[in-house]
């Protein structure tokens, strides 16, 4: 899935919407799918959400980590599961444990 440069930048935001994420996004860049789950979900916190600009977000963490992202102009997304672990790598460089780059 390719996301707009909105929905990249909504989903960025929401990834560090707990202070020190930066910190802990660069502690590890190659993160395995069970792992990247938790750090979402972690990040998310129970739910949370903004809006503003032409944007609406809301997230929730929990064992399901999900997210609606809703700009101005697009179609609304919503990423959960393979999606939004494909989407959450995309956004921030990461990659899997064992590969090159």
């Amino acid at each position: 899935m390719s996301l707009t440069a909105k929905q990249s930048e909504a989903l960025v935001r929401a990834l560090h919407s707990m202070e020190g994420a930066d910190a802990r996004w660069d502690e590890n860049r190659r993160l395995d799918d069970e792992t990247l789950t938790h750090r979402i979900a972690y990040e998310f916190g129970a739910m949370g959400g903004y809006c503003g600009a032409g944007t609406w977000v809301d997230y929730h963490g929990g064992t399901n980590p999900r997210i609606e992202i809703k700009v101005a102009g697009e179609e609304p997304i919503q990423l959960s599961g393979r999606e939004l672990l494909t989407a959450a790598r995309e956004v921030l460089a990461l990659g899997r444990p064992g590969e090159l780059f």
